[in-house]
């Protein structure tokens, strides 16, 4: 059972018990997906995805994690045929 207490200062009711977990807010998908990628000796073939937090349970389970893509959804954006391209008028 969770605690509130009020306070003055900021005029908001805030929790402080200590048992309660923070609330986090996970997106889930509308049907899950299934991700061959994440295979280990629990599952070697893979595991249905329902949800984000879902996908990242499994990875750090596993030691891994995702990287993004750096530039606009390009792993090996280069700076130097970038301004090749533009000085050739190609952009």
């Amino acid at each position: 059972m969770a605690t509130y207490k009020f306070n003055k200062e900021t005029g908001q009711v805030e929790c402080v018990s200590s048992d309660i977990k923070a609330m986090t807010h996970d997106v889930y998908f509308r049907e899950p997906y299934f991700d061959e990628h994440l295979g280990d000796e629990k599952s070697p073939d893979g595991y249905y995805i329902h949800s984000k937090a879902h996908k990242k349970s499994i990875m750090e389970r596993q030691g891994v994690h995702e990287k993004g893509d750096m530039v606009h959804g390009s792993r090996n954006f280069d700076p130097v045929r970038l301004r090749m391209a533009k000085e050739r008028g190609m952009l």
